[in-house]
């Protein structure tokens, strides 16, 4: 089962999330029927001197996960069905991704070194 405040993956029938410690609501105890579907974040392996992580924000109506994806790194976070807004942000510039999630998604990510600015794909 997952958290629904930070998206954890905890041991079925868990009381508390074991990464955040959230207490979970009597109804989450019970295995859940609902699909589970990826998001696949994959940033992009870019030489430059200077390569700062890209910060990732993923909200939706039962909580907030917050990463970082660094330089060539790829991350799979898996969510039930439901609709999300994904933040990438990087010192002064900001990229917004509203996601409806009820399939598989993968998101290609580039930061543009001549304008700063966080570029998106999804897929």
């Amino acid at each position: 089962m997952f958290c629904n405040k930070c998206g954890a993956q905890n041991p079925d029938g868990s009381n508390f999330c074991s990464s955040c410690g959230i207490a979970f609501p009597s109804y989450q105890q019970s295995p859940i029927d609902a699909p589970l579907y990826t998001i696949e974040i994959f940033r992009e392996s870019q030489i430059f001197l200077v390569n700062p992580p890209i910060n990732l924000t993923i909200l939706w109506d039962g909580g907030e996960k917050k990463l970082s994806v660094a330089n060539g790194q790829s991350i799979q976070l898996q969510f039930p069905e439901d609709f999300y807004t994904l933040t990438f942000s990087q010192s002064f510039c900001k990229c917004t991704v509203d996601v409806y999630l009820n399939r598989n998604v993968h998101i290609d990510l580039r930061w543009n070194r001549i304008s700063g600015a966080i570029e998106s794909v999804s897929k």
